[in-house]
């Protein structure tokens, strides 16, 4: 990628099932912790099933309060708030009009959180910063493989002349009714009754971006996730096609990210995704991964999973695992800066990401 046009992601901040900040929640997940609890909702026979739900108690929310226990305006800012403050105060402020907001949010054909919702979400997340964002501000209906398209508007937006900083915060929720439901009749949950399943979460995370060049490193500055590479490919085999899937797509989307961050597959230190226990992605992302790979991973090599730790959280798995790979390299946990992150959706949207340290 042209280093005049890179951006650098240089702090986050983060809610989820283990954590309700940044660096909480990457220590847990390190530590090989879990939020997964039994929840109210049950599967056919009636047994309960997991969830990795945030405790309304840790939020400070009444156990009273109506729709701020049950879900709604007041829990989903509460979360969206907290991570995008965290994210802020990290970043050291962010000057007034100068910040470019994009919230990521679920696709528009899941339940997730309604546009009421997500609106009320911008709009407590502009008031907690203390000041409006910059006119070219936007919420993202993209879902978990929108990352890659998020990154590319947020680089668009640090080309303006008027814009210092980009805050992405992904929030989303697989913890809804409809949701459960659905997920429930396509047989896609982890229960009594099925067991290639996966735990639905919840979650927010922010990451602030800014613009990258060579001389924007210095000793005394902390170390920061430049984007090296982003790309998206379609996926025909989808879940929902029930056609057999062999990774074609994705390795379509990983091959162009590589190609543009001048890497090969094998110089990849640490690879991230979405998935979060079910088969049908755990075999996609082995078939993409074996097309690019021609040569031995380096020595350290990882591939850190945040759905076994936080469930399926939707639009927040992508920022969330972004804020973990720079926890991973701040804190000097990683073998190697270059990582890669990549994710699938149900349809057919694949998108890669290659972020190095600097």
């Amino acid at each position: 990628m042209n280093e005049r046009r890179a951006i650098a992601v240089v702090s986050a901040g983060v809610v989820c099932a283990v954590g309700l900040s940044w660096p909480s929640s990457c220590a847990a997940m390190r530590a090989g912790l879990d939020g997964f609890r039994e929840t109210d909702f049950v599967d056919e026979v009636g047994q309960p099933l997991l969830g990795a739900r945030i405790g309304d108690e840790w939020l400070g929310l009444s156990e009273s309060g109506g729709e701020s226990v049950h879900g709604g305006v007041t829990r989903t800012a509460t979360l969206a708030v907290r991570a995008a403050r965290e994210a802020a105060a990290r970043a050291g402020g962010l000057i007034a009009g100068r910040c470019v907001f994009l919230l990521l949010a679920s696709d528009p054909d899941r339940a997730g959180y309604s546009a009421d919702e997500l609106k009320d979400c911008y709009d407590a997340c502009e008031a907690s910063i203390g000041h409006r964002f910059h006119a070219a501000s936007a919420i993202l209906p993209w879902g978990v493989a929108g990352l890659a398209a998020a990154f590319e508007r947020a680089r668009a937006s640090l080309e303006l002349a008027d814009v210092d900083h980009v805050m992405l915060l992904g929030v989303d929720t697989l913890l809804e009714a409809a949701d459960i439901q659905r997920h429930l009749s396509q047989r896609r949950l982890l229960s009594s009754q099925q067991s290639d399943g996966f735990i639905s979460g919840e979650a927010s995370a922010a990451l602030v971006l800014r613009r990258w060049t060579a001389e924007s490193a210095r000793p005394d500055l902390q170390s920061v996730l430049v984007l090296r590479g982003a790309a998206e490919a379609p996926e025909p085999a989808s879940l929902e096609s029930g056609e057999p899937n062999h990774g074609k797509g994705l390795a379509s989307a990983l091959r162009m990210a590589l190609s543009q961050a001048e890497l090969h597959a094998h110089e990849i230190n640490h690879r991230l995704y979405t998935s979060a226990g079910e088969s049908f992605f755990m075999d996609e992302s082995t078939y993409a991964w074996s097309r690019v790979l021609r040569e031995r991973e380096p020595r350290g090599y990882t591939e850190p999973l945040v759905g076994a730790h936080v469930g399926l959280c939707g639009a927040a798995q992508g920022p969330l695992a972004v804020a973990l790979a720079l926890d991973m390299l701040r804190k000097r946990w990683a073998s190697g800066g270059n990582f890669l992150f990549h994710a699938a959706d149900s349809g057919e949207r694949r998108c890669a990401l290659v972020l190095q340290g600097a």
